[in-house]
């Protein structure tokens, strides 16, 4: 049987990714990492989220796992900002308020 930790982290995999946020572009280096806000660190220590938006309001998005290495990297542009915030909101949503 699940343990309701293991059941919400399956949930968050289950959605689908950041990686199809509508407009994101991938980006796969880490520059802007140090710059960002740590947004979400996994209840099982899998990995986190980090959140940087630069001076011109461009939201970056970077996922790195348990060893600080970069998973996923991305951004999107005004347009599209509020569907990425919106999942970033339920990935949070889904692991802290249970």
């Amino acid at each position: 049987m699940e343990s309701a930790e293991e059941l919400y982290l399956s949930q968050v995999k289950g959605m689908i990714p950041i990686s199809q946020v509508m407009g994101i572009e991938l980006k796969y280096h880490s520059y802007n990492i140090s710059k960002g806000d740590l947004y979400l660190k996994f209840p099982d220590k899998s990995g986190k989220i980090y959140l940087f938006v630069n001076a011109i309001n461009v939201h970056h998005v970077y996922v790195l796992d348990s060893d600080d290495e970069l998973q996923f990297g991305g951004y999107v542009g005004w347009i599209d900002q509020e569907g990425l915030m919106k999942k970033l909101e339920l990935i949070k949503g889904l692991m802290i308020n249970r």
